[in-house]
């Protein structure tokens, strides 16, 4: 078959006994790639999967074909908060870059993910810069799919659909459009009218793109109703999964898989609330834990997470506008000042510099926004840092994957408040303790150990084939 490179692969893993699959946090660099299909995160005949706040960049596709994410058979999962960016240099075709695919993957949560092109195209036949092909593709039967909240970059198309394939009706999901650059449609049902109206956007009002203009394909594709558009990410799964009650009963013989299984649920209910009031044995597990270690510790995982999307969410944002202005003036500038030294007169002088004058007024402007912009983020990244470590220390750890949390915790947050922050060395022996361990034994903050002993102490490899 067609050779394939994978950076993370799940298959065959259709657990309903309460084990999960969880790929989040990762940074994912696919570069160079050429005469091959380069896929980041292969989700294959799979259940019960999170894969959420990942970064894959791509840059410098020649003849290859890269997809993000992609689920193939696969049902009950969520795909949240992934940042897919694509930098391919004018010249080299970018027609081969996917960010998610969904081939027959039901029941499945796409929310807040965004997606970074930089495309331009003149209208007959010139690219130039970067953009995906689609950023959503969805193929064969993917019932029950919750497209919500994404916002989609400069591509080919943003959301397609394949003929006869179906994703179930999607009311008020908030999408946006924010590129400049659809080549061919913001979003394309390529089938019949009447297969659409089962993969159907429901909208207040259309989307516009940043130039003010939407294209769709068939005409019902996106219907208009004049409702609010509240948008909403919620789980297509109305019922607690057998994974979810097999976590609340927490009857493992193993430990860690109780306690990380305890975690992912807590997170999970906290997250997706329609899932309580259905089981008595979910909502048994989320009474109990409303004031345990296990939400304390899924607060500050989400204090830290928040913190770490703010710069990304504002740089996408206000900064991103202001900056994008700032140089649009700056060449402006440029250009009146040389307008400046050719005038033949005092009074065309006098008028360009008054041009002048108003332009440095605007960049003024602009950079105290920008200014007071990173100034209001740092307050918020301070105080998000330093609640997160008053919950920590609260905390009285009720068994070692608990202490070995809190002392993870307490380290990594020790570093992001104290810009000169050194690890002493017994803090970094006791990391490189917990790192060391097998993943299946100490669970999942041996992974976070490793990630923090490699950026505190020194770059490390962790031999894992004797874990079983």
């Amino acid at each position: 078959g067609e050779a394939r490179n994978r950076a993370v692969i799940v298959e065959g893993s259709p657990f309903t006994d309460g084990r999960f699959i969880e790929v989040s946090s990762n940074e994912i660099d696919i570069n160079n790639v050429s005469s091959t299909l380069f896929q980041a995160v292969h989700i294959l005949s799979s259940n019960d999967v999170d894969i959420s706040s990942n970064t894959v960049d791509i840059t410098n596709v020649n003849q290859g074909s890269v997809e993000g994410v992609v689920l193939e058979g696969s049902s009950e999962s969520i795909i949240e908060s992934n940042r897919f960016r694509t930098d391919v240099p004018s010249g080299l075709s970018s027609n081969s870059v996917y960010g998610i695919i969904a081939r027959s993957s039901s029941d499945a949560l796409y929310c807040g993910n965004s997606f970074n092109g930089t495309g331009a195209f003149d209208g007959i036949n010139q690219l130039f810069n970067s953009r995906f092909h689609h950023d959503f593709s969805f193929y064969g039967i993917c019932d029950r799919s919750n497209v919500a909240q994404n916002k989609l970059g400069d591509a080919t198309v943003g959301i397609y659909c394949e003929g006869g394939s179906r994703i179930g009706l999607q009311p008020y999901r908030g999408n946006e459009w924010n590129g400049t650059v659809y080549e061919d449609w913001h979003a394309l049902y390529d089938g019949t009218p009447q297969q659409a109206f089962s993969s159907q956007f429901i909208v207040s009002e259309l989307p516009f793109d940043d130039n003010g203009e939407f294209d769709f394909s068939p005409f019902n594709f996106f219907e208009i109703d004049g409702e609010d558009n509240f948008g909403g990410c919620f789980l297509p799964i109305t019922n607690p999964t057998n994974s979810d009650e097999a976590a609340a009963r927490g009857k493992s013989s193993s430990d860690v898989f109780n306690w990380e299984a305890a975690n992912r649920l807590n997170e999970r209910l906290n997250r997706y609330p329609n899932l309580l009031g259905q089981s008595s044995i979910v909502d048994s597990f989320y009474q109990a834990n409303l004031n345990s270690t296990v939400e304390s510790y899924s607060q500050i995982d989400n204090l830290i997470a928040t913190n770490s999307q703010i710069m990304d969410a504002t740089l996408d944002a206000d900064i991103k506008n202001d900056l994008d202005s700032i140089e649009l003036l700056l060449s402006e500038l440029a250009q009146l000042s040389q307008d400046y030294q050719d005038a033949n007169s005092t009074t065309a002088q006098n008028n360009i510099q008054n041009d002048i004058n108003t332009l440095n007024q605007d960049v003024i402007r602009l950079s105290t926004e920008v200014a007071t912009i990173f100034e209001q983020l740092e307050q918020n990244t301070s105080t998000n840092l330093s609640y997160a470590y008053q919950l920590n220390e609260a905390i009285v750890p009720e068994n070692d994957f608990a202490s070995d949390e809190q002392f993870v915790n307490r380290i990594a947050l020790s570093a992001d408040i104290l810009n000169s922050y050194e690890i002493s060395t017994s803090d970094a022996n006791n990391l490189l303790t917990i790192a060391n361990q097998c993943p299946l034994e100490g669970g999942n903050v041996v992974w976070k150990a490793r990630a923090l002993y490699s950026r505190l102490v020194t770059a490390t490899s962790f031999n894992d084939d004797n874990c079983q």
